[in-house]
């Protein structure tokens, strides 16, 4: 089986604000996600929770399912390194 490393969800977060000129400040305006919370996920110290993969969702215009999958994902890939 092919070893393929999964990005934490919070750096697809940051490449995009990156790419819109978004601040931190302005992405929590517009999700009604907490600032604190995204900060946190950005620099990979939080999971993407269901009613923030909702707000992403809605935000970029993907599914729940979308974020959900990524930290699923993230999760079972360092799981597996730490066995």
């Amino acid at each position: 089986m092919q070893n393929i490393k999964s990005f934490h969800p919070g750096v697809y977060i940051k490449e995009s604000l990156e790419a819109m000129n978004l601040s931190l400040e302005e992405f929590s305006k517009h999700t009604g996600i907490l600032k604190k919370d995204l900060d946190l996920i950005i620099n990979e110290q939080a999971d993407v929770t269901n009613s923030i993969a909702y707000k992403l969702a809605d935000f970029f215009d993907n599914t729940i399912n979308f974020w959900i999958n990524l930290q699923n994902q993230y999760n079972t890939y360092t799981n597996s390194k730490n066995l």
